[in-house]
């Protein structure tokens, strides 16, 4: 992102509605996290296109959403998938991923920063998770592995 490069909070939101947020966008939220509120207790079932911001110190159960998740072939424990996203040209971010046990079109999102300037900082504990349930029925874009993390 670039230095002093504003976003606008209330557009972020009303995009995540919509889309994926880019990690740019997903990275000035982290960072600015006081202009929003926090979650205190894991969201029961949230629709597609919420977007939640979570202490992971404080709220430890952040994914027990009450969504049935593809698991492991173990068959007890939520297959994740994990990615390190660059804002510029740097890596910034760890994105987990979940899809969904009856629709695999639907995902659960979880990023924070890498940064290791926030690590001692209370910011390096907030996560960003976005539901997004995405089909070309209803003219929104199917979601990829890879190609709508960007």
């Amino acid at each position: 992102m670039t230095p002093g490069y504003e976003y606008d909070i209330n557009y972020l939101h009303q995009e995540a509605q919509a889309r994926w947020l880019k990690p740019a966008e997903v990275m000035y939220i982290l960072q600015n996290h006081e202009k929003f509120q926090l979650t205190q207790e894991p969201p029961q079932q949230p629709t597609s296109g919420s977007l939640f911001l979570f202490n992971k110190r404080v709220l430890r159960f952040f994914r027990k959403d009450g969504h049935n998740w593809r698991k492991k072939r173990d068959g007890r424990t939520v297959g994740e998938a994990h990615e390190r996203l660059k804002v510029g040209n740097v890596e910034a971010l760890n994105c987990y991923y979940a899809h969904g046990e009856q629709t695999p079109s639907f995902q659960r999102r979880s990023y924070w920063m890498l940064d290791p300037l926030y690590k001692g900082w209370e910011s390096c504990c907030k996560i960003t998770c976005l539901f997004d349930r995405r089909s070309n029925q209803n003219g929104m874009i199917p979601v990829g592995k890879r190609s709508n993390v960007n």
